[in-house]
């Protein structure tokens, strides 16, 4: 599965596409993408989900939600 995220603020930034579940050696490389764009805090709702590919249906109810790097709604 991976999620499309954008910076909902600065659509600007673009987009990354993040592998889940992300690999212990590439999480280091997702934060760093993340952190370019301005998003992927733990607290700050930041990380605007724009597609959910290969994942379970039920995840699509995320599509167009804000979401911290933990993955918490908003």
């Amino acid at each position: 599965m991976q999620a499309i995220l954008s910076n909902a603020q600065h659509p600007e930034y673009g987009e990354v596409t993040i592998p889940f579940p992300i690999g212990e050696n590439e999480y280091g490389r997702c934060l760093e993408l993340l952190g370019k764009m301005e998003i992927g805090g733990p607290i700050k709702r930041d990380c605007f989900i724009r597609e959910i590919q290969h994942g379970p249906s039920i995840l699509q109810q995320l599509v167009g939600c804000n979401v911290t790097a933990a993955g918490q709604l908003r």
